[in-house]
């Protein structure tokens, strides 16, 4: 088994201890549709102007996922994302 946990962007508010970047927005909907779509490969060509903006620390561990769905034909199922507080959570299963 395999667990890539960590939080998407955290620049989503103001109040938060990175400030609001609208760059936080689009790094989690990226995040969303590349899991959706099951193309986190793609994440290998990612602006990391946007990741520098958006503050994530999930980059680093969806290319290690990336990896192993590949390598083990791993489908996803995307079940949540929401914006708890200033970061972004996705909660997603791979399976073969």
């Amino acid at each position: 088994m395999f667990v890539a946990s960590a939080d998407h962007a955290h620049a989503h508010k103001k109040s938060g201890p990175y400030g609001f970047s609208p760059a936080a927005a689009k790094y989690d909907a990226l995040m969303v549709d590349t899991i959706q779509r099951g193309d986190l490969r793609s994440l290998l060509r990612i602006d990391m102007n946007l990741v520098q903006r958006a503050k994530p620390d999930s980059l680093w561990q969806l290319v290690m996922l990336a990896g192993i769905a590949e390598r083990l034909k791993l489908r996803p199922e995307l079940y949540s994302y929401e914006v708890p507080a200033y970061y972004g959570m996705i909660c997603a299963a791979f399976r073969r």
